[in-house]
C-alpha cells in the first residue's frame, strides 16, 4: 500500500503501523528531509550519508513513528534532518548553501522553467545564507515546510515566545536582504 492510499483516520492520512513499512514512511518524508538537509547548509557531497543518518534515527523510533499521522511524521522528520544538519556543520566546522536540485525533486517542465527554478532556488539559498543559524532554522521549518510555533518550540527544545521571537526577527532580516538582492538586480539591469 503507498502512502498516498493510507486510510484517513480522523481526517488525517495516517502511516499504517502493521501493515505500513518502514520504506513506505521513508518515501512520505523523503523530500522534506532532503530539503531541510539542504537548506541547512549540507553540502552536495554529505547529503547522501546526512539523509542515511536522519533514516537510521527515524528507523530506530519506527514502532512510535509509524503510527503517527503523515504530516507530524514530515514534522518530526525535517527536525531530525536539523539535528544531523548542525552535526555535519560542526564537523565541517561551516555552513555552506548548495542550490542545486537532484532530479527526482526537480518540478516537471521546459528546460527554460527549470532554469527559472534553479535561479530561484539559488536566491532563496543566497538569502537564507544571511540569516543566522538560528533564526534559519525557524523560518525554515515555518515559512517552507509549515510547522507551527508551537511545534517548533516543542521539536527545538524552545520557549514558544523565543520562536516567535527568532521567526519575526528572521522575517525582517529575510525581508531586508530580498530588498538588497532586488536593489543590486535593478542597478544590474539599468
Amino acid at each position: 500500500m503507498s502512502a498516498s492510499a493510507a486510510p484517513l483516520v480522523g481526517g488525517t492520512q495516517m502511516v499504517e503501523p502493521l501493515s505500513s513499512t518502514f520504506r513506505e514512511g521513508a518515501e512520505v518524508v523523503s523530500g522534506s528531509v532532503w530539503r531541510c538537509l539542504r537548506r541547512f547548509g549540507v553540502p552536495s557531497s554529505d547529503v547522501d550519508d546526512c539523509f542515511q543518518s536522519v533514516l537510521l534515527q527515524l528507523h530506530g523510533r519506527w514502532e512510535m513513528l509509524g503510527r503517527l499521522p503523515v504530516e507530524e511524521l514530515r514534522r518530526y522528520a525535517c527536525c531530525v534532518a536539523i539535528g544531523v544538519a548542525r552535526g555535519a556543520a560542526r564537523k565541517r566546522g561551516r555552513t555552506e548553501l548548495i542550490s542545486e536540485v537532484p532530479d527526482d525533486l526537480a518540478a516537471p517542465g521546459t528546460p527554460e522553467s527549470l532554469a527559472e527554478r534553479q535561479e530561484e532556488l539559488a536566491q532563496l539559498d543566497a538569502v537564507l545564507a544571511t540569516l543566522s543559524d538560528e533564526r534559519r532554522e525557524v523560518f525554515v521549518l515555518y515559512e517552507l515546510e509549515g510547522l507551527t510555533g508551537p511545534e517548533i518550540a516543542s521539536h527545538l527544545g524552545l520557549p514558544v515566545g523565543t520562536v516567535a521571537s527568532r521567526l519575526r526577527r528572521a522575517r525582517a532580516d529575510f525581508n531586508a536582504a530580498v530588498a538588497r538582492i532586488s536593489a543590486t538586480s535593478r542597478k544590474v539591469s539599468r
